[in-house]
């Protein structure tokens, strides 16, 4: 009952309280101290969008220009495609008629932003993102045409705020380039990337063709010394000597088939070349390794030629001069013929110091030139040979002919086979190792319709006949079923790098970020480029010379032929890889082109002179 009571008055003293009059100081009503006005500031309001077309008008069928510009208040920025660590990428969407389409957006090398450890990427003051529009024919003339950008960004200051703009432009359509002028071209010429600020590095004087003459022959006779063509430099060193044992006139008609081998390969990869121009390819030098069904076909030529090394079309003789001279006529001029076929064949997947200048010079003329640059190379390649067939008196000091040289023979079929290991490496990076094992079995039953010709194809015309049409069969046969599905599904392969693949892109954010890049244009077959990756690139002092200059390295995989590859490859004055350009944050649009042939000192030189303000 007393806890009740307490109850009770406890809540009739509360009221008494809460119902006395207050002191005035405390009488007053509670009043909040007015909340600041807010600032009247949007994205949209920070970031002012307008649609520039390159043209007063649209023409029937003829591509055009046109770009957005953004104009940011001070202070305030937006970002690329790529924002990096913090941001959002702004977007630019397209609303245009039917039929009517736009091509990749064109972006110019961003800023670096960095802010509390966090590095981003865009643009300050304003910048102009422009595309290609394609007309089609459809379009009449008289007829208006809306071009309308939608834009999504972030804008960022002291704050960040997302934001969204529409800008829209109107153009008339007309019949023909003459009623339509030229606008807003100050805009597009300084939104140039850094790869189109670069200028073209091949010349097209008469100087620069007669130089690219002599590079060519000069060229072609470093090729002999060259990795790709040691399988049948023993074979040519081989025929000299046996050369040396015949008349002077053998010799030196043995020599000019060999040329004639040479000089009708390098013709006939001309006729390809011009071909793919004409179609209006773009295509480098070793641009048959990048096809599979080229690298197959050699697979199989040089398999079939080691099993003629290790005897197999040959009837064994014992050692002696007498037998010797009658396989030195058995191989006769056919033989050299066939040697310069595949010593031209080998020698395409390398380049040489002076030849890929003189190729890269080709590429880019008409096709005349083509054909006389190569024929110059051909001859060049040959000329050793041939200088040596012609003058015996040359090889006093090579060993005499004998049983020795059945064997050396022999081991060249080894180097032989050691080259189709390499092909099919090649293979196995451009369309996986599926089609390494379809190749296997073709190589197989081709050396078994070899086998067959060997010791078959003898007697009557009818036994011939027979034994080579079985022959054919098995080898045709066995190609179709085996080789048809994986080639018309074909899988690249990536191969496995610790470099960075190269992109535009990429290399635009490395330099905006203040490091010197070096591109490595290479690809799998290059055995130049493979020797220069492990012997110079893979060196100690090229990699302290990459951290000391805050450089990074990006591989340009020219494998299988990448269009844009091929392009900056012919940009840059040459035909094929390898190509090593150093570029610099300083001086992006000044790249230093290195030659074909490195040394560790050539790069670490031109990375210090690209890290130089």
């Amino acid at each position: 009952m007393n806890r009740y009571w307490r109850i009770f008055v406890t809540l009739l003293l509360g009221l008494a309280v809460s119902h006395a009059p207050l002191p005035r100081a405390y009488a007053q009503p509670l009043r909040f101290a007015p909340a600041p006005k807010a600032q009247a500031t949007s994205a949209q309001s920070t970031v002012k969008v307008e649609v520039l077309p390159d043209t007063t008008a649209v023409v029937v069928g003829q591509n055009f220009r046109v770009g957005v510009l953004l104009e940011m208040e001070p202070g305030w920025h937006v970002y690329y495609k790529d924002p990096g660590q913090l941001g959002k990428p702004t977007s630019v969407s397209w609303r245009l008629p039917e039929r009517f389409q736009s091509g990749e957006l064109n972006w110019p090398p961003p800023t670096q932003f960095q802010a509390d450890g966090f590095t981003s990427y865009g643009y300050e003051g304003s910048v102009f993102l422009w595309t290609t529009v394609t007309v089609p024919n459809t379009v009449k003339p008289g007829d208006q045409v809306a071009i309308r950008a939608d834009l999504q960004f972030l804008a960022c200051k002291d704050v960040c705020m997302p934001g969204s703009a529409t800008a829209e432009s109107t153009l008339p359509v007309v019949a023909s380039a003459s009623q339509a002028t030229a606008a807003n071209s100050d805009r597009f010429s300084v939104s140039k990337g850094v790869l189109e600020r670069v200028h073209s590095q091949s010349e097209k004087s008469f100087a620069a063709f007669l130089w690219a003459l002599i590079s060519a022959f000069i060229g072609g006779m470093l090729l002999n010394l060259m990795p790709c063509v040691l399988p049948v430099l023993g074979l040519k060193v081989r025929s000299i000597i046996i050369g040396g044992s015949t008349t002077r006139g053998e010799a030196i008609r043995r020599g000019l088939a060999y040329t004639t081998g040479t000089l009708a390969t390098f013709q006939a990869l001309a006729l390809v070349v011009i071909i793919a121009k004409l179609a209006g390819h773009a295509i480098g030098w070793g641009f048959q390794f990048q096809q599979p069904l080229f690298l197959i076909g050699l697979a199989v030529l040089m398999t079939v030629f080691s099993l003629s090394l290790f005897g197999l079309f040959f009837v064994q003789v014992s050692a002696g001069s007498e037998q010797l001279d009658k396989l030195a006529q058995a191989g006769g001029s056919r033989g050299a013929f066939f040697e310069g076929i595949l010593a031209t064949l080998l020698s395409t997947p390398c380049t040489a110091p002076f030849l890929g200048t003189a190729l890269g010079f080709a590429f880019s003329q008409p096709w005349w030139a083509i054909v006389l640059i190569f024929l110059l190379v051909s001859l060049g390649l040959s000329a050793p040979y041939l200088l040596l067939s012609a003058y015996p008196q040359l090889l006093s000091r090579l060993p005499k002919p004998g049983a020795w040289m059945e064997r050396f023979k022999e081991l060249m079929g080894f180097a032989m086979l050691g080259s189709v290991v390499w092909v099919l490496s090649v293979l196995g990076t451009l369309s996986g190792a599926g089609m390494v094992v379809r190749t296997l079995v073709v190589l197989l039953v081709s050396s078994l319709g070899a086998w067959l010709i060997a010791h078959f194809a003898n007697g009557s015309r009818k036994r011939k006949v027979i034994t080579w049409t079985a022959a054919l069969i098995l080898a045709l046969g066995s190609a179709y079923l085996t080789l048809a599905p994986a080639i018309a599904h074909p899988q690249h392969q990536q191969p496995a790098s610790t470099q960075e693949s190269f992109t535009p892109r990429e290399l635009e954010r490395h330099l905006a970020a203040g490091q010197v890049v070096l591109v490595d244009f290479t690809a799998d077959w290059c055995l130049t480029c493979k020797v220069n990756e492990r012997a110079v690139l893979g060196s100690q002092s090229v990699k302290d010379s990459l951290k000391q200059t805050n450089a990074v390295v990006l591989r340009a995989d020219w494998t299988d032929g990448d269009d844009q590859i091929t392009e900056l490859i012919h940009k840059f004055g040459r035909s094929g890889v390898p190509l090593y350009v150093i570029f610099s944050p300083n001086r992006p649009d000044q790249p230093l082109v290195l030659p074909e042939v490195l040394t560790p000192q050539m790069v670490v030189d031109g990375l210090h002179a690209a890290a130089q303000p």
